[in-house]
């Protein structure tokens, strides 16, 4: 089971959310350079790795990454208008 979890980059202050895992349809990865994400079919439990257009490698276990600013300085978001973690499927 996948999960929706809120996030807040420590460079720039911006709070954003980002799918992370599995589901039983689809599964979400991103780039360890950029950030992008990719939705792929959810086939087997075997890690998969595209090559992204900027050089990086999108992949499941990519650290989340600022959509503002691109920092990896990131921690969860605990502010009053967090929602902590959605799970998805």
């Amino acid at each position: 089971m996948g999960e929706i979890r809120s996030y807040r980059c420590n460079a720039c202050d911006h709070d954003f959310s980002r799918h992370e895992g599995r589901g039983f349809v689809v599964q979400m990865l991103y780039c360890d350079r950029c950030g992008c994400s990719r939705q792929i079919p959810t086939v087997d439990d075997k890690p998969v790795s595209i090559t992204c257009e900027c050089g990086g490698s999108i992949h499941e276990s990519a650290r989340p990454r600022c959509p503002a600013c691109n920092s990896s300085d990131i921690g969860d978001d605990t502010g009053p208008f967090s929602f902590g973690v959605i799970k998805w499927d």
